[in-house]
């Protein structure tokens, strides 16, 4: 009887099971990503965007203070600032670091309305990285504001 061929039949299979169990695991963390992906952009283009409402469909109920706390603080000389742009303001997920059901993603946005200073007038800034956390609530991904929005980089 030739056991030696009976143990490389069962150290192939090993083998095959341990690299099928990393693939599906990379491929489960892969969509993960681009589902945590999608959410931060969803948020980021449409708060950088001063579509406030819109960006409270991609937050956490505890986000919606810290949201309206920043649409409340636009002035009709923020959105005069605004309007008078040629191009939206573009975001970019630049990394992601997920961790079992939270998340966090920072994120380059470009040509967006900087009015963080109270009694100043706004200005269109060219570009900033921002810190977005994120918490997954059932099947869906929602950025988690926690404090108002600020940039990180």
């Amino acid at each position: 009887m030739n056991t030696s061929k009976g143990i490389h039949t069962h150290k192939r299979t090993a083998l095959a099971g341990l690299l099928a169990g990393v693939l599906l695991t990379a491929s489960c963390s892969y969509r993960e990503e681009k589902t945590v992906e999608q959410s931060v952009v969803g948020f980021a283009q449409n708060y950088f965007n001063l579509r406030y409402q819109k960006a409270l469909n991609a937050c956490t109920p505890e986000s919606e203070k810290w949201v309206r706390f920043k649409a409340t603080n636009i002035t009709q000389e923020d959105v005069d600032v605004y309007n008078s742009k040629r191009d939206t303001a573009e975001c970019d997920v630049e990394s992601i670091d997920l961790d079992d059901d939270k998340a966090t993603a920072i994120v380059e946005v470009r040509n967006f309305l900087d009015c963080d200073s109270i009694g100043k007038p706004a200005t269109i800034c060219p570009n900033a990285k921002f810190k977005l956390d994120l918490k997954k609530q059932g099947e869906k991904w929602m950025v988690d504001v926690q404090s108002p929005i600020t940039t990180c980089i």
